[in-house]
């Protein structure tokens, strides 16, 4: 082994062994697109309740909702979301900002923005526009359009070719699909009762269908306080990852914890820290 000194200095160096808690935390790091694979793993987790039973009018909606989340992976804190819901009459906007925060913050700096724009009507949020940006791959940038009445989704890549031109993508969208934003607020519109819920999202492309069974009721503690809430669990096939949501019953029903674990069983686990209903 060789023995490493400074230039013109003919001590050998003594190497201190690295801090045993640092080697863990690096272990768990990933390149900033792996942390934006993390960050999105939660987001299939929150589908719309399109079986539950309707709510008011959107009159009875708040008009904002200010509510801050912190990601952790296996217990290490990863990142921190800020969304804030905005209602003028019966149009709504939904934005998200997912930053890296916590030991690999300071490693790695990534930012994910999510904005979903649209109407309220008689069964819930009616998604009309959806966005996504990433800071560090402006390739992965992209904004899609709603066309209900055709029946189609289209994707816009937010990046140019040499003459100016943006790349779209059309797609099928099914009756009453979400986007990944306003599947989250979707809760408040329809309050969650079945046991059983089937449900349609998409992220901006393809849609996927979504089952989740009802675990019962309990009351989870976050930083943000202690919630009352409903739990539900992602049915799986096997070899399938686990997926559960908890939504607070006297908070509109917005998500105060969602954890996600892989068949290697590492969690993912997003926790409500702060939450301001108006």
């Amino acid at each position: 082994m060789i023995n490493p000194t400074l230039p013109g200095v003919s001590t050998p160096l003594k190497l201190r062994p690295a801090n045993p808690e640092f080697l863990a935390i690096q272990a768990t790091l990933r390149p900033a697109w792996m942390l934006a694979a993390l960050m999105t793993c939660w987001l299939a987790l929150l589908p719309p309740l399109a079986t539950a039973a309707a709510s008011g009018p959107p009159g009875s909606l708040p008009t904002s909702i200010i509510a801050t989340y912190k990601i952790y992976k296996s217990g290490i804190l990863l990142g921190r979301i800020n969304e804030r819901f905005e209602r003028d009459g019966n149009r709504y906007k939904i934005t998200s900002e997912t930053r890296s925060d916590g030991p690999f913050g300071a490693l790695i700096r990534e930012e994910i923005s999510y904005r979903s724009e649209g109407k309220i009507g008689p069964d819930g949020l009616v998604p009309l526009v959806f966005s996504s940006t990433r800071k560090s791959d402006s390739s992965k940038s992209f904004t899609s359009r709603f066309n209900w009445d055709a029946g189609r989704l289209v994707r816009e890549h937010q990046e140019r070719d040499a003459n100016g031109r943006t790349d779209q993508e059309t797609f099928d969208l099914p009756a009453r699909t979400q986007d990944r934003l306003s599947s989250m607020y979707q809760f408040m519109t329809s309050i969650p009762t079945e046991q059983r819920i089937e449900t349609m999202m998409t992220q901006g492309k393809h849609t996927d269908r979504y089952v989740y069974l009802k675990q019962g009721e309990t009351s989870i503690t976050t930083p943000a306080g202690q919630f009352p809430s409903v739990h539900y669990i992602r049915e799986t096939k096997s070899g399938e990852s686990k997926a559960e949501l908890w939504l607070a019953k006297d908070r509109n029903y917005l998500p105060v914890r969602v954890v996600f674990t892989d068949t290697k069983g590492s969690s993912l686990e997003q926790r409500l820290v702060e939450l301001v209903i108006r």
